[in-house]
């Protein structure tokens, strides 16, 4: 069994796209799984697009802010840790000028990319009682963010990364209400800043081959090096392609 399918864990671990549609269907593999990892794998070249990172101060009020200058120190972390992964793959790593002619191209992509991923999570994601799951989708898995052939032209590359991602850090208040809730016994207590990673692998006909999500609820910081480092090795865990 590829490793890709080999497990299905929640909340603190990476959630991969093929591990939970496999919980919806009989045969538990999509018919087309073979086809996308024997692409995925054929990719010995990928352009990673300019990351889409944001760090919020969260406050007692559950209310975000968003920090830019944390943002961007994360999004170079990311990027970093993302260049490790692909390299102790063998894979070449290109990053997109952000000052590329292709802007528009790219803003297409990532706005397409976007709703691509909401479908995903609607229609191919297995939740008892949902009416949105398409079985017909998860059978065979058919996605795309669109052609990308050109863009990959001009970076001479041959697949495509796309990534989003989120942390929320507690404010002083908000880890001080945090402890006060741990010491009541009649309290729920709060949710600890939320962490997530999304990564996306396409070719240059933009079709998904790959996807993984992974979040956690307040025991990582993208602004610090080596959690952002294991956090982005754990979404990595499972990348198609890998013979493991």
């Amino acid at each position: 069994m590829p490793s890709g399918w080999k497990k299905i864990i929640l909340g603190l671990s990476m959630l991969s796209l093929f591990s939970l549609t496999a919980c919806a269907t009989s045969g538990g593999i999509p018919s087309n799984y073979d086809q996308r990892a024997a692409r995925a794998a054929e990719l010995q070249s990928v352009l990673l697009l300019t990351p889409d990172i944001t760090v919020n101060s969260l406050s007692a009020g559950d209310v975000k802010e968003e920090m830019p200058e944390w943002s961007e120190q994360a999004r170079q972390i990311v990027i970093e840790a993302v260049q490790a992964e692909m390299a102790a793959r063998g894979r070449k790593l290109k990053i997109l000028d952000p000052k590329t002619r292709y802007r528009k191209t790219v803003d297409e992509v990532k706005d397409l990319h976007l709703a691509v991923m909401s479908s995903i999570y609607d229609h191919t994601i297995y939740q008892p009682g949902s009416l949105e799951v398409f079985p017909q989708r998860i059978e065979h898995f058919d996605y795309s963010v669109g052609s990308v052939e050109k863009l990959l032209r001009a970076y001479r590359v041959d697949g495509m990364l796309i990534i989003r991602g989120e942390d929320n850090i507690s404010t002083g208040g908000r880890k001080a209400l945090g402890v006060v809730a741990a010491l009541n016994p009649f309290s729920q207590g709060q949710m600890g800043g939320m962490t997530f990673l999304e990564i996306t692998l396409t070719d240059a006909s933009g079709d998904v081959l790959w996807y993984a999500l992974k979040w956690n609820a307040g025991d990582y910081d993208l602004r610090d090096s080596e959690e952002a480092i294991n956090f982005v090795r754990d979404t990595f865990e499972d990348f198609e392609g890998d013979e493991s």
